[in-house]
């Protein structure tokens, strides 16, 4: 992954202007945020988007690996949010925004940084990734309630890891739940990710993620969850199964 730049610049009471943003999340480490906001951004990029992926200096090096080589042909930049407070780290990454179509923001499992990126970008849309135990399912509950206190009118997409499709809607469908009830909103299921013992040892083994998503079952089911939010935040139709094709490996 490049180095972070540093970005200076006063914000105005646009500073997005036809910027689309999309944070990726989830109530614990390991539960695919990082994998589905890669996905999200080689999407993107793959459709000649002038993408941005931004993550904290948590997973910095395994985002390293997991990308390799391919932000510089996929024309991806990155960026890394500074220590300290999140909502100004996030701020002063504002301006840098505004030179791309797309940026996403891998926002991981810290509510300080999930709040903070929910209550700076408001309306953009939020993606929660979780698994299916309780205790994960009640802390989704928790990350979507940060979510909709910081930016109430926020776009909160819901997506299960690692289960089959049943299990999947079953557990979004207790989440929905509580929040109807609690929080009288109502969250969108994107969709379930299949478990793939294959795609997980393709990442063990370093094999860069964006050259062996479409290649398993799990990624080419990530891909494709990612190609129908992209192409909905950007209000611009995208070629059908482009994410899959890939041609830029060619």
């Amino acid at each position: 992954m490049t180095s972070p730049r540093p970005f200076v610049g006063r914000r105005t009471t646009s500073p997005l202007g036809d910027t689309r943003v999309i944070a990726v999340s989830a109530p614990r480490r390991g539960s695919g945020a990082s994998i589905m906001a890669m996905l999200m951004a080689v999407t993107a990029g793959a459709e000649s988007r002038r993408t941005m992926l931004v993550g904290t200096g948590v997973d910095a090096g395994q985002r390293a690996k997991m990308l390799g080589d391919s932000a510089h042909q996929l024309g991806i930049s990155t960026a890394m949010l500074a220590e300290g407070d999140r909502r100004s780290a996030v701020k002063k990454l504002l301006p840098a925004f505004r030179e791309y179509e797309v940026v996403v923001i891998d926002a991981g499992s810290e509510r300080a940084m999930i709040s903070a990126v929910a209550a700076t970008l408001d309306a953009h849309h939020l993606v929660v990734g979780a698994s299916i135990d309780a205790g994960s399912l009640a802390a989704s509950y928790a990350v979507v309630k940060s979510i909709h206190e910081a930016a109430p009118h926020a776009v909160i997409d819901f997506t299960v890891n690692r289960q089959s499709a049943a299990r999947g809607l079953d557990a979004f469908r207790s989440v929905q739940s509580a929040t109807s009830r609690f929080l009288h909103r109502e969250l969108r299921y994107a969709g379930t990710i299949p478990e793939d013992e294959e795609l997980r040892a393709a990442i063990l083994a370093d094999h860069p993620l964006p050259y062996v998503a479409d290649r398993f079952r799990a990624g080419q089911t990530g891909l494709e969850i990612a190609a129908r939010l992209v192409t909905e935040i950007t209000t611009t139709a995208f070629a059908s199964h482009a994410a899959r094709q890939h041609s830029w490996r060619d």
